[in-house]
């Protein structure tokens, strides 16, 4: 860290709450060159910032919707969400990557196959 030996503490010399506040300073300035010099290189090699925030459970449930074809519903119940926000996040990915959402699904979700075996052994 550059400026480092500015950094130390003369515990002799110098009060407890004058070097923290000392340290802060120094740190903050640091921090700001640090990321300024992140974002220059960023942009020296095309990068662009995406807008707004991103939320990798909702890419997740939008690869399952779009994808696997998995009911808003079941991602909504295995993810303790509402239909409605889950149904608005993933409408918020398909936007950001400028995807078309997929057509629904007709009906209720389908039980998965161990699900409909263990129910008609149970009725036997």
């Amino acid at each position: 860290m550059e400026g480092t030996e500015q950094a130390s503490w003369d515990a002799e010399f110098e009060p407890e709450e004058q070097f923290r506040s000392r340290i802060r300073y120094l740190f903050e300035l640091w921090l700001n060159r640090y990321v300024e010099s992140k974002k220059v290189a960023a942009r020296d090699a095309g990068l662009v910032e995406v807008p707004g925030k991103r939320e990798l459970d909702h890419f997740c449930w939008t690869a399952r919707y779009q994808i696997d074809q998995a009911y808003i519903s079941t991602i909504a119940r295995e993810n303790n969400k509402t239909e409605k926000a889950v149904e608005q996040a993933i409408e918020h990915v398909l936007e950001l990557i400028s995807l078309e959402k997929r057509p629904g699904r007709r009906g209720p979700p389908r039980q998965p196959k161990a699900s409909r075996a263990t129910k008609a052994r149970d009725h036997r």
